[in-house]
């Protein structure tokens, strides 16, 4: 970390890295509510997604996404911030990118640290989505990657070459 911010600094680029930064933890908009149901069964990529478009970001109560082979990701569900039951993602054998749930697991230490109120059972999903660990090990926070793709590019602008 010293050393990108030294490269920054001699670069001239660290006022560009902080105002990049700050830019990108401030999404512009309202704060989210509460969902609307209780309650949640998930039963296909289309329930998923559906819930992600409301723009929610907690469940009151539990939320199960179980047994169904249509559910391949769980990107719906990135703007959740808690879960007030139980959490529960198990035999979905197609679901196989579920990254987008571990801040709601507590990226990047998982449990005690995540904010599912009840029990979390993760177990019995494709590869990446089989545990807890899996799921964290999966997770690439958005504001770093896009910070390394924003630098990275004022870097080439700039005629700097080096690798993150």
């Amino acid at each position: 970390m010293k050393t990108l911010i030294a490269l920054l600094k001699h670069t001239g680029l660290f006022s560009t890295a902080l105002l990049l930064i700050a830019s990108l933890s401030w999404s512009g908009t309202a704060a989210a509510a509460a969902c609307e149901s209780t309650n949640y069964d998930l039963n296909t990529q289309r329930d998923v997604d559906a819930l992600g478009a409301t723009g929610c970001d907690s469940v009151v109560g539990y939320m199960v996404i179980t047994e169904w082979a249509d559910i391949t990701n769980l990107d719906g569900l990135a703007n959740l911030t808690s879960v007030g039951g139980d959490l529960q993602i198990t035999g979905n054998y197609s679901l196989a990118n579920c990254k987008s749930v571990a801040p709601l697991l507590g990226w990047p230490n998982g449990p005690p640290y995540d904010s599912v109120e009840g029990v979390i059972r993760i177990t019995r999903n494709g590869t990446g989505c089989n545990s807890i660990a899996e799921v964290l090990a999966s997770y690439l926070p958005p504001t770093q990657a896009r910070f390394n793709a924003l630098l990275k590019s004022i870097q080439a602008a700039r005629g700097v070459d080096t690798d993150l």
